[in-house]
């Protein structure tokens, strides 16, 4: 698994394998297994149920609306806050990537988020992608 993990960084930084040997380190506090935080049929202000983990950043966030309602969402790091992503709204069966306004908050604690729709659910369902990324090791 090591040497997997060292040829496809070695590919991805356009390094010759010949390069890729015993002396190539990888840091494995950047721990490329926590790329994305997945939530599916939102229907309420609820919290994250995952933190961002110290040191890691929000990279993007992608909203599908499910439902034929039009909803507003907001993202914060308080209850009904909106200082990740403040007031997207999303049509019916609208999908796409959101603005965020926040995106690294802690190199020593992990960060709460709450999902929340100011003038409400309306009957809508959400789905949510938070795409995170290692910023501090």
């Amino acid at each position: 698994m090591r040497f997997s993990i060292i040829i496809l960084f070695a590919a991805i930084l356009n390094v010759s394998s010949a390069l890729a040997g015993a002396q190539t380190q990888i840091d494995l506090r950047f721990k490329p297994d926590v790329p994305a935080i997945y939530i599916q049929g939102v229907t309420s202000d609820q919290q994250v149920p995952t933190d961002i983990p110290a040191g890691y950043a929000i990279r993007s966030v992608y909203l599908k609306n499910a439902t034929d309602a039009t909803v507003v969402v907001n993202i914060g790091t308080t209850v009904g806050g909106g200082d990740v992503l403040s007031s997207m709204s999303l049509g019916p069966k609208a999908f796409g990537p959101a603005t965020i306004s926040k995106s690294i908050f802690s190199a020593s604690s992990e960060q709460s988020l709450f999902v929340s729709a100011p003038a409400g659910w309306n009957n809508a369902t959400i789905d949510l992608v938070i795409r995170l990324e290692r910023a501090i090791p």
